[in-house]
Protein backbone atom coordinates (compact mmCIF):
# COMPACT_ATOMS: atom_id res chain seq x y z
CA UNK A 1 0.00 0.00 0.00
CA UNK A 2 1.62 3.55 -1.18
CA UNK A 3 1.28 6.24 1.22
CA UNK A 4 2.01 9.76 0.84
CA UNK A 5 4.32 12.21 3.19
CA UNK A 6 4.67 15.64 3.26
CA UNK A 7 7.41 17.74 5.26
CA UNK A 8 8.64 21.21 5.31
CA UNK A 9 12.30 22.51 4.92
CA UNK A 10 14.97 19.76 3.70
CA UNK A 11 12.06 17.11 3.42
CA UNK A 12 9.64 19.49 1.52
CA UNK A 13 9.01 16.99 -1.40
CA UNK A 14 6.13 14.43 -0.97
CA UNK A 15 8.02 10.61 -0.33
CA UNK A 16 5.66 7.70 -1.14
CA UNK A 17 6.73 4.93 0.86
CA UNK A 18 5.86 0.91 0.26
CA UNK A 19 4.42 -0.07 4.10
CA UNK A 20 4.04 -3.62 4.69
CA UNK A 21 2.49 -5.51 7.15
CA UNK A 22 5.41 -6.64 8.15
CA UNK A 23 7.14 -3.59 9.81
CA UNK A 24 10.57 -4.22 11.52
CA UNK A 25 12.13 -1.04 12.81
CA UNK A 26 11.23 2.59 12.87
CA UNK A 27 14.78 4.77 11.44
CA UNK A 28 13.35 8.22 10.92
CA UNK A 29 15.99 10.83 12.90
CA UNK A 30 14.42 13.13 15.49
CA UNK A 31 12.59 16.91 14.49
CA UNK A 32 12.94 15.60 10.51
CA UNK A 33 9.86 17.67 10.44
CA UNK A 34 7.72 14.39 8.42
CA UNK A 35 4.14 13.84 9.06
CA UNK A 36 1.91 11.66 7.56
CA UNK A 37 -1.01 12.70 5.47
CA UNK A 38 -3.49 9.61 5.09
CA UNK A 39 -2.01 7.68 8.06
CA UNK A 40 -1.75 8.04 12.08
CA UNK A 41 1.98 6.91 12.24
CA UNK A 42 4.84 6.55 9.93
CA UNK A 43 6.78 3.47 9.85
CA UNK A 44 10.64 2.91 8.20
CA UNK A 45 11.04 -0.83 8.19
CA UNK A 46 14.02 -3.27 6.96
CA UNK A 47 14.35 -3.77 3.71
CA UNK A 48 12.22 -6.57 2.46
CA UNK A 49 14.19 -9.37 0.78
CA UNK A 50 18.06 -9.82 1.30
CA UNK A 51 20.30 -11.27 -1.69
CA UNK A 52 23.10 -13.14 -0.80
CA UNK A 53 25.99 -13.83 -3.98
CA UNK A 54 28.15 -15.78 -2.77
CA UNK A 55 31.60 -16.93 -4.87
CA UNK A 56 34.17 -19.42 -3.70
CA UNK A 57 37.56 -19.05 -6.33
CA UNK A 58 35.40 -18.21 -9.24
CA UNK A 59 35.54 -14.63 -11.09
CA UNK A 60 34.71 -15.24 -14.52
CA UNK A 61 30.67 -14.80 -14.08
CA UNK A 62 30.24 -12.61 -10.65
CA UNK A 63 30.15 -9.16 -12.46
CA UNK A 64 27.13 -10.63 -14.32
CA UNK A 65 25.39 -12.36 -11.41
CA UNK A 66 25.46 -8.88 -9.60
CA UNK A 67 24.20 -7.21 -12.66
CA UNK A 68 21.39 -9.27 -12.91
CA UNK A 69 20.42 -8.59 -9.38
CA UNK A 70 21.00 -4.80 -10.06
CA UNK A 71 18.48 -4.97 -13.10
CA UNK A 72 15.35 -6.35 -11.16
CA UNK A 73 12.06 -4.99 -11.68
CA UNK A 74 11.47 -4.53 -7.76
CA UNK A 75 12.48 -1.33 -6.66
CA UNK A 76 15.59 -0.85 -5.02
CA UNK A 77 14.90 0.34 -1.80
CA UNK A 78 12.92 -3.09 -1.38
CA UNK A 79 15.87 -4.65 -1.65
CA UNK A 80 19.32 -5.12 0.11
CA UNK A 81 22.73 -7.27 -1.65
CA UNK A 82 25.72 -8.40 -0.37
CA UNK A 83 28.66 -9.79 -1.97
CA UNK A 84 30.93 -12.37 -0.20
CA UNK A 85 33.64 -13.86 -1.49
CA UNK A 86 37.20 -15.67 -0.45
CA UNK A 87 39.44 -13.07 -2.69
CA UNK A 88 40.03 -10.00 -3.67
CA UNK A 89 40.21 -8.75 -7.25
CA UNK A 90 40.82 -5.01 -8.52
CA UNK A 91 38.14 -4.88 -11.25
CA UNK A 92 35.55 -6.54 -9.25
CA UNK A 93 35.74 -5.10 -6.08
CA UNK A 94 35.64 -1.55 -8.08
CA UNK A 95 32.37 -2.66 -9.68
CA UNK A 96 31.03 -3.82 -6.11
CA UNK A 97 31.96 -0.66 -5.37
CA UNK A 98 30.60 1.44 -7.28
CA UNK A 99 27.31 0.02 -7.35
CA UNK A 100 27.18 0.73 -3.75
CA UNK A 101 26.92 -3.16 -2.99
CA UNK A 102 28.44 -4.23 0.68
CA UNK A 103 30.75 -7.07 0.07
CA UNK A 104 32.97 -9.33 2.52
CA UNK A 105 35.89 -11.25 1.71
CA UNK A 106 35.82 -14.33 4.14
CA UNK A 107 39.18 -16.47 4.67
CA UNK A 108 38.77 -19.85 2.47
CA UNK A 109 39.08 -22.00 5.29
CA UNK A 110 35.02 -20.54 6.18
CA UNK A 111 32.38 -23.04 5.43
CA UNK A 112 29.71 -22.25 2.89
CA UNK A 113 27.05 -21.73 6.08
CA UNK A 114 29.45 -19.96 7.95
CA UNK A 115 30.26 -17.49 4.73
CA UNK A 116 26.25 -17.37 4.79
CA UNK A 117 26.02 -16.35 8.62
CA UNK A 118 28.67 -13.29 7.91
CA UNK A 119 26.81 -11.96 5.35
CA UNK A 120 23.25 -12.05 7.27
CA UNK A 121 24.44 -10.05 9.88
CA UNK A 122 25.03 -7.00 7.43
CA UNK A 123 22.42 -7.53 4.77
CA UNK A 124 19.48 -6.65 5.67
CA UNK A 125 15.85 -8.22 5.02
CA UNK A 126 13.13 -10.15 6.22
CA UNK A 127 13.28 -12.83 3.61
CA UNK A 128 16.56 -13.97 2.50
CA UNK A 129 17.42 -15.24 -0.65
CA UNK A 130 20.98 -16.73 -2.81
CA UNK A 131 22.81 -16.11 -5.89
CA UNK A 132 25.57 -18.64 -6.83
CA UNK A 133 28.22 -16.48 -8.48
CA UNK A 134 27.78 -18.30 -11.59
CA UNK A 135 24.26 -18.08 -12.24
CA UNK A 136 21.52 -15.56 -12.79
CA UNK A 137 18.11 -14.07 -11.95
CA UNK A 138 15.27 -12.98 -14.45
CA UNK A 139 14.69 -9.21 -13.80
CA UNK A 140 11.34 -10.37 -12.22
CA UNK A 141 12.65 -12.97 -10.35
CA UNK A 142 12.70 -10.41 -7.19
CA UNK A 143 9.02 -9.16 -7.50
CA UNK A 144 7.51 -12.38 -7.94
CA UNK A 145 9.72 -13.19 -4.20
CA UNK A 146 8.07 -10.17 -2.57
CA UNK A 147 4.38 -11.02 -3.77
CA UNK A 148 4.80 -14.31 -2.57
CA UNK A 149 6.01 -13.10 0.97
CA UNK A 150 3.83 -10.09 1.24
CA UNK A 151 0.36 -11.86 -0.22
CA UNK A 152 0.37 -14.97 1.94
CA UNK A 153 0.73 -16.01 5.81
CA UNK A 154 2.23 -18.44 7.82
CA UNK A 155 4.87 -18.21 4.72
CA UNK A 156 8.53 -19.58 4.94
CA UNK A 157 9.90 -21.00 1.99
CA UNK A 158 9.98 -20.07 -1.73
CA UNK A 159 10.86 -21.81 -4.58
CA UNK A 160 11.29 -21.03 -8.50
CA UNK A 161 11.93 -23.09 -11.58
CA UNK A 162 14.33 -22.34 -13.59
CA UNK A 163 16.17 -22.34 -17.36
CA UNK A 164 19.75 -24.10 -17.70
CA UNK A 165 22.15 -22.33 -19.33
CA UNK A 166 25.86 -22.66 -20.57
CA UNK A 167 29.29 -21.26 -19.88
CA UNK A 168 28.12 -19.10 -22.93
CA UNK A 169 24.68 -18.28 -21.72
CA UNK A 170 22.84 -19.81 -24.21
CA UNK A 171 20.28 -22.25 -23.16
CA UNK A 172 21.27 -25.89 -23.19
CA UNK A 173 19.54 -28.06 -26.15
CA UNK A 174 18.53 -30.63 -24.00
CA UNK A 175 15.00 -31.80 -22.90
CA UNK A 176 16.40 -34.45 -20.32
CA UNK A 177 18.34 -31.16 -18.78
CA UNK A 178 15.35 -28.50 -19.35
CA UNK A 179 13.05 -30.98 -17.48
CA UNK A 180 15.12 -31.36 -14.32
CA UNK A 181 14.61 -27.61 -13.81
CA UNK A 182 11.02 -27.16 -14.93
CA UNK A 183 9.80 -30.53 -14.17
CA UNK A 184 5.97 -31.56 -15.15
CA UNK A 185 5.18 -31.62 -11.60
CA UNK A 186 6.01 -28.29 -10.42
CA UNK A 187 4.55 -26.52 -13.96
CA UNK A 188 1.63 -24.81 -11.84
CA UNK A 189 1.85 -22.83 -8.65
CA UNK A 190 1.92 -24.96 -5.49
CA UNK A 191 1.04 -23.56 -2.28
CA UNK A 192 0.53 -25.66 0.37
CA UNK A 193 2.17 -27.31 4.21
CA UNK A 194 5.39 -27.97 3.77
CA UNK A 195 4.91 -31.34 5.36
CA UNK A 196 2.10 -31.97 2.95
CA UNK A 197 4.77 -31.77 -0.33
CA UNK A 198 5.46 -34.92 0.73
CA UNK A 199 2.08 -36.69 -0.39
CA UNK A 200 0.99 -33.73 -2.78
CA UNK A 201 4.30 -33.97 -5.21
CA UNK A 202 4.40 -37.53 -6.92
CA UNK A 203 6.54 -38.15 -8.02
CA UNK A 204 8.69 -36.25 -6.39
CA UNK A 205 10.81 -33.84 -8.17
CA UNK A 206 14.35 -33.71 -6.45
CA UNK A 207 15.02 -29.94 -8.00
CA UNK A 208 12.27 -28.36 -5.78
CA UNK A 209 15.12 -29.07 -2.90
CA UNK A 210 17.74 -27.87 -4.42
CA UNK A 211 19.44 -25.33 -6.34
CA UNK A 212 19.86 -21.90 -3.51
CA UNK A 213 19.78 -19.70 -6.67
CA UNK A 214 16.19 -20.86 -6.77
CA UNK A 215 14.96 -20.58 -3.07
CA UNK A 216 14.34 -17.75 -0.57
CA UNK A 217 13.46 -18.57 2.89
CA UNK A 218 11.92 -16.71 6.02
CA UNK A 219 15.07 -14.73 7.62
CA UNK A 220 14.46 -15.81 11.35
CA UNK A 221 14.61 -19.37 10.20
CA UNK A 222 17.96 -19.11 9.26
CA UNK A 223 19.19 -17.63 12.45
CA UNK A 224 17.22 -20.56 14.25
CA UNK A 225 19.14 -23.18 12.81
CA UNK A 226 22.49 -21.21 12.40
CA UNK A 227 24.43 -23.60 14.79
CA UNK A 228 23.79 -26.52 12.21
CA UNK A 229 24.29 -24.01 9.10
CA UNK A 230 27.88 -22.65 10.33
CA UNK A 231 28.86 -26.19 10.01
CA UNK A 232 28.09 -27.25 6.25
CA UNK A 233 30.26 -26.50 3.37
CA UNK A 234 27.36 -27.76 1.02
CA UNK A 235 23.99 -29.19 1.05
CA UNK A 236 22.97 -25.96 2.08
CA UNK A 237 20.14 -26.12 -0.35
CA UNK A 238 18.26 -29.08 0.91
CA UNK A 239 18.73 -28.12 4.13
CA UNK A 240 16.93 -24.71 3.99
CA UNK A 241 14.00 -26.98 3.10
CA UNK A 242 14.46 -29.70 5.33
CA UNK A 243 14.02 -26.70 8.08
CA UNK A 244 11.31 -25.30 6.74
CA UNK A 245 9.77 -28.61 6.64
CA UNK A 246 10.28 -29.02 10.48
CA UNK A 247 8.64 -25.72 10.91
CA UNK A 248 6.00 -27.42 9.01
CA UNK A 249 4.35 -23.49 7.70
CA UNK A 250 3.43 -23.03 4.08
CA UNK A 251 5.85 -22.98 0.94
CA UNK A 252 5.76 -21.71 -2.29
CA UNK A 253 6.55 -23.22 -6.17
CA UNK A 254 6.84 -20.38 -8.21
CA UNK A 255 6.54 -22.35 -12.40
CA UNK A 256 8.08 -18.90 -13.40
CA UNK A 257 11.03 -19.75 -15.01
CA UNK A 258 13.13 -17.00 -12.78
CA UNK A 259 16.57 -18.47 -12.59
CA UNK A 260 19.09 -19.40 -14.98
CA UNK A 261 21.23 -22.14 -13.95
CA UNK A 262 24.48 -21.74 -15.35
CA UNK A 263 25.95 -25.57 -16.01
CA UNK A 264 29.60 -25.38 -17.44
CA UNK A 265 33.09 -27.50 -16.93
CA UNK A 266 33.97 -26.19 -13.36
CA UNK A 267 31.03 -27.44 -11.69
CA UNK A 268 31.94 -29.80 -8.68
CA UNK A 269 28.63 -31.94 -8.97
CA UNK A 270 28.48 -31.83 -12.62
CA UNK A 271 29.70 -34.86 -15.38
CA UNK A 272 28.06 -33.47 -18.12
CA UNK A 273 31.13 -31.91 -19.93
CA UNK A 274 34.26 -33.60 -21.96
CA UNK A 275 36.80 -34.09 -19.37
CA UNK A 276 39.64 -36.99 -18.77
CA UNK A 277 38.82 -39.86 -16.57
CA UNK A 278 40.85 -38.32 -13.55
CA UNK A 279 39.34 -35.37 -13.49
CA UNK A 280 35.58 -36.44 -13.22
CA UNK A 281 36.74 -38.54 -10.61
CA UNK A 282 38.53 -35.94 -8.59
CA UNK A 283 35.37 -33.31 -9.22
CA UNK A 284 32.82 -36.08 -8.23
CA UNK A 285 35.22 -36.91 -5.37
CA UNK A 286 34.76 -33.75 -3.60
CA UNK A 287 31.73 -33.19 -4.39
CA UNK A 288 30.92 -36.84 -2.22
CA UNK A 289 32.83 -36.05 0.16
CA UNK A 290 31.95 -32.64 0.77
CA UNK A 291 27.82 -33.98 0.79
CA UNK A 292 28.55 -36.85 3.03
CA UNK A 293 30.08 -34.67 5.73
CA UNK A 294 27.02 -32.54 5.30
CA UNK A 295 24.44 -35.19 5.36
CA UNK A 296 25.97 -36.58 8.63
CA UNK A 297 25.79 -33.65 10.36
CA UNK A 298 22.27 -32.70 9.53
CA UNK A 299 20.80 -35.99 10.00
CA UNK A 300 22.77 -36.30 13.26
CA UNK A 301 21.11 -33.64 14.64
CA UNK A 302 18.08 -34.05 13.17
CA UNK A 303 17.00 -38.02 12.85
CA UNK A 304 14.42 -39.41 15.34
CA UNK A 305 13.52 -35.39 16.93
CA UNK A 306 10.64 -34.20 14.64
CA UNK A 307 8.74 -37.83 12.77
CA UNK A 308 8.58 -39.84 10.42
CA UNK A 309 8.18 -37.63 7.39
CA UNK A 310 11.46 -35.60 8.36
CA UNK A 311 12.95 -39.09 8.92
CA UNK A 312 11.90 -40.18 5.66
CA UNK A 313 13.73 -37.44 3.97
CA UNK A 314 17.03 -37.49 5.96
CA UNK A 315 17.29 -41.34 5.70
CA UNK A 316 16.52 -40.66 1.85
CA UNK A 317 19.30 -38.14 1.68
CA UNK A 318 21.82 -39.98 3.70
CA UNK A 319 21.60 -42.70 1.47
CA UNK A 320 21.49 -41.44 -1.38
CA UNK A 321 24.96 -40.06 -0.90
CA UNK A 322 26.19 -43.68 0.56
CA UNK A 323 24.86 -45.12 -2.60
CA UNK A 324 26.88 -42.51 -4.83
CA UNK A 325 29.70 -42.70 -3.15
CA UNK A 326 29.89 -46.59 -2.75
CA UNK A 327 29.44 -47.37 -6.61
CA UNK A 328 33.32 -45.34 -6.95
CA UNK A 329 36.42 -47.45 -6.35
CA UNK A 330 37.80 -47.01 -2.64
CA UNK A 331 40.94 -46.01 -4.64
CA UNK A 332 39.09 -43.06 -4.89
CA UNK A 333 37.03 -42.13 -2.20
CA UNK A 334 36.54 -43.71 1.51
CA UNK A 335 34.11 -42.70 3.36
CA UNK A 336 34.95 -44.91 6.51
CA UNK A 337 31.23 -46.67 5.78
CA UNK A 338 29.93 -49.24 3.10
CA UNK A 339 26.25 -49.73 2.51
CA UNK A 340 24.03 -53.34 3.83
CA UNK A 341 21.46 -55.09 3.56
CA UNK A 342 19.64 -53.17 6.26
CA UNK A 343 20.73 -49.63 4.62
CA UNK A 344 18.95 -51.08 1.37
CA UNK A 345 15.87 -51.66 3.09
CA UNK A 346 16.03 -48.59 5.13
CA UNK A 347 16.51 -46.78 1.69
CA UNK A 348 13.70 -48.08 -0.23
CA UNK A 349 11.70 -47.73 2.61
CA UNK A 350 12.21 -43.99 2.86
CA UNK A 351 11.77 -43.52 -1.11
CA UNK A 352 8.50 -45.27 -0.68
CA UNK A 353 7.32 -42.35 1.39
CA UNK A 354 7.41 -40.19 -1.83
CA UNK A 355 7.76 -42.14 -4.27
CA UNK A 356 11.08 -40.43 -5.54
CA UNK A 357 13.41 -38.91 -3.65
CA UNK A 358 16.47 -38.07 -5.49
CA UNK A 359 18.09 -38.85 -8.61
CA UNK A 360 20.76 -41.28 -8.72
Amino acid sequence: MLINISAGGHYSETIKIMLTKRIIRCILPKNCGVKVINKGCLYAFMKNIGVIISAYNRKKYIKYALHSVLSQSLPKELYDIIVIKNYKDEDIDNYITANNVKSIVASNETTYGKRILMALEQVEGRVITFLEDDDLYEKDRLLHIYNAFENQDKFIYFHNNATPINSDGKVIDSVKIINYYDPYPLRNKLYFRARDTIYKLKPWPAYFTSNPSSQAIDRELLEKWKMILEQLDTFIDPFLFIISLIEDAYVINDPAKLTLIRLHENNDSSTLFNRSFEEIVEKKRHFLMRAYTAVKIVHKEFYGKFGKIIDSVLESTYLWILFNASTWPSKYIYLGERISIMDVSKYIKAKKKFEYAYQI
